[in-house]
């Protein structure tokens, strides 16, 4: 704690003064650690952690960081391969009118179901594809697999089909079209 005081007191750089934080990642000797790279490995995980809980911080490492990673990497890895594996689907949650009690919209929530790792939530794979750059293929895909079905109902049952979809969008998303 006193170093991260230390740390985020400003430096004076010329007639400017700069201010900083650090993000520190602890690790303990063990006797489970082969080599001292083993050491550095951990420490880098926890100081991850640490920037990931916020700035300023400090974080000791614990093998749930490190199985936590080794699952991100395995949901990252199998992510890449979902879209043309066919492992992704969409469901329909209605949407409902509170005064009429008639579904008035629905929308489209995107689920991967794995052969081994079975049902991964997206609150577990979204997270992992929005660091990774592959939000972008997996909101093409629900929004493609959802203007696909939205179109199939009105086809089918115009009468009984929602009115409107909602699909959500990532930050990316929306960003690209600012750009376009």
């Amino acid at each position: 704690d006193m170093l991260l005081e230390q740390l985020a007191l400003p430096h004076r750089i010329g007639v400017q003064d700069i201010h900083s934080t650090a993000s520190i990642g602890i690790a303990l000797w063990s006797k489970q650690l082969q080599q001292p790279e083993d050491l550095l490995r951990d420490a880098d995980i926890a100081m991850y952690e640490a920037k990931h809980r916020g700035r300023g911080r400090w974080t000791l490492f614990d093998d749930a960081m490190r199985e936590r990673l080794q699952r991100a990497a395995i949901i990252e890895k199998e992510l890449r391969h979902a879209i043309e594996r066919g492992q992704l689907r969409a469901v329909y949650q209605p949407i409902i009118d509170l005064e009429t009690g008639a579904m008035s919209s629905v929308e489209a929530l995107l689920r991967w179901d794995h052969p081994t790792l079975g049902t991964v939530s997206p609150a577990e794979f979204i997270p992992v594809a929005e660091e990774s750059g592959l939000i972008m293929p997996l909101g093409e895909w629900v929004l493609s697999e959802g203007c696909r079905q939205w179109t199939a109902w009105q086809r089918e049952d115009p009468e009984r089909a929602p009115a409107t979809m909602s699909v959500n969008l990532s930050r990316e998303q929306v960003a690209m079209g600012q750009r376009v």
